[in-house]
């Protein structure tokens, strides 16, 4: 009988040589049944004919010279728990084969994309060069709708897949495969305690029911990410004396410029790389621009003659890790029509909630006060206010 499930796997994978490119294939670990001498009998119903099952992903063409196979890397589910990590997301963005995912803090950008969103990045090519496929098929690259809970394992090309599958291939092929069938009910969740955040949690559930020649699956998933401000960590807070790069990550640099004649019009000067400051701040000790700045950005520094008052506004307003709501929903069907002709249904959902940041942080409200409209990003102290008499006066 293993000569015989051996001819079936061989004859399978040149059918798909005839009609493809490249092979690539990896003989699924949990699904191979072995079948003694005899067992299998095609005319007495209800005989278990079900051989080696060998997954196929592409083609092999006699002769050329990458005849041999690709490498694939295997992640089964417990390889995922073992780790400690929250998701499978998590799970491979510990590997060393992948480069910075986009999904962290400019998920909810629109310019990467859908808001909500984030893909993988293998060899560092980018979401765009990195191929998702959920169970052999083509899948949306939002790896936030992959129902982690229901994997059974997930397998990655590393050597690129472009000839078989095209230009968005070139940095790799991720496949997540579902399990086949489940019989059941299981439940996880988790927490995990992240220094200056209120943390990250997540619960899912998974279930499912076996008949005669059928499955059916259903798996919930919702977790939570806490924010992370950039104040809470040291590395990403640095004075101006330290690095005065004008457009690094996290830092960003804008001015005050005094001009304590007429506040309510504040000089504007147009500094090389950094473009126009807005502001003006009547006493300008260091302390006093550290005051208005935030803790230890605001430093006085003579530009043009004038004293003006540097401050990193990055830190106000963008996190390192975004707070992010996720929820997700799936289910499966499957049926064995014949020994040799399987039905599957599938439905996936998911959802992502975040806020997104709009605001332009270099205008802060305490710049340009007056009792006029005046000039333009100036806030307006109105008559009607208890402490416009002080406000006067100062």
């Amino acid at each position: 009988m293993s000569i015989r499930a051996l001819t079936s796997a061989s004859a399978l994978a040149l059918l798909f040589g005839l009609a493809n490119g490249t092979a690539l294939a990896q003989q699924a670990p949990d699904t191979v049944d072995r079948i003694a001498e005899g067992d299998c009998d095609p005319n007495v119903q209800g005989s278990d004919c079900r051989r080696d099952r060998v997954v196929i992903t592409g083609s092999n063409i006699a002769g050329a010279a990458e005849s041999a196979a690709l490498p694939v890397e295997v992640y089964t589910q417990e390889d995922n728990l073992k780790s400690g990590n929250q998701s499978t997301m998590d799970f491979i963005k510990t590997l060393s084969v992948v480069g910075s995912t986009v999904g962290e803090t400019n998920q909810f950008q629109a310019g990467y994309g859908n808001i909500g969103a984030s893909s993988l990045n293998l060899r560092g090519l980018g979401g765009g060069r990195t191929l998702t496929i959920f169970n052999g098929r083509r899948f949306n690259e939002n790896t936030n709708m992959i129902p982690s809970i229901a994997l059974s394992r997930t397998e990655i090309l590393k050597d690129g897949g472009a000839v078989i599958y095209g230009a968005d291939a070139t940095g790799g092929v991720v496949n997540f495969i579902t399990r086949d069938s489940f019989d059941g009910l299981l439940l996880q969740s988790d927490y995990r305690f992240i220094d200056g955040s209120d943390g990250d949690w997540s619960a899912a559930a998974l279930w499912g029911k076996s008949f005669d020649q059928s499955n059916i699956m259903f798996s919930a998933e919702y977790s939570h990410r806490s924010e992370l401000p950039v104040l809470e960590r040291d590395w990403a807070v640095q004075e101006y004396a330290d690095n005065q790069t004008p457009w690094a990550p996290y830092h960003t640099y804008s001015t005050y410029v005094l001009r304590p004649s007429n506040p309510n019009n504040p000089l504007v000067p147009n500094t090389p790389g950094l473009g126009r400051a807005l502001g003006v701040v009547r006493d300008f000790t260091d302390s006093e621009c550290q005051g208005s700045s935030g803790p230890v950005q605001g430093q006085v520094i003579a530009v043009s003659g004038l004293p003006t008052c540097w401050w990193n506004y990055m830190i106000h307003t963008y996190n390192l890790v975004e707070e992010v709501d996720q929820m997700r929903l799936y289910g499966q069907f499957t049926a064995d029509l014949t020994n040799s002709l399987r039905f599957t249904a599938q439905l996936a959902y998911g959802k992502s909630t975040a806020d997104q940041i709009g605001t332009v942080a270099s205008y802060q409200a305490n710049v340009g006060p007056g009792p006029t409209s005046g000039t333009a990003f100036q806030y307006r102290v109105p008559s009607t206010n208890p402490y416009f008499a002080s406000f006067l006066q100062q």
